[in-house]
């Protein structure tokens, strides 16, 4: 990667260093070796982005509706979906590092990079 590109997708950014216990650092590396994540920082930024979305209201869909969420230079996207295999689609098709899909309120599956994490087997 160029400096200039790096510059890039630096922006909107801020640096925040912060202290882990050996345990976290240590799990947080083995996630990153069985390829869930790139790195850790990316790793930490999903775990962020989780407790933000955990502890904020969710966009309102309509009940019969689906959206596919994710961040894009630390802003939140929304792409809005006619039904479940659509929102599918869309999720594989972007391959963002870390998006879920919401059904209503719900949690419906949790993609990264175009593959499903996890899935709520309800649905």
């Amino acid at each position: 990667m160029t400096a200039s590109k790096r510059i890039e997708s630096l922006a909107g950014m801020k640096l925040c260093n912060i202290l882990l216990p050996i345990p976290w650092v240590t799990r947080l590396q083995e996630l990153v070796k069985r390829g869930f994540y790139p790195n850790r920082t990316e790793a930490i930024r999903n775990a962020i982005r989780d407790l933000i979305h955990e502890h904020t209201s969710r966009p309102e869909t309509n009940h019969n509706g689906y959206a596919v969420l994710f961040y894009e230079n630390a802003i939140e996207k929304i792409r809005y979906a006619e039904n479940l295999k659509h929102a599918i689609r869309l999720a594989r098709e972007m391959s963002h590092p870390y998006m879920i899909i919401v059904h209503g309120d719900r949690i419906v599956a949790e993609f990264s990079n175009g593959r499903i994490l996890w899935w709520n087997g309800d649905e």
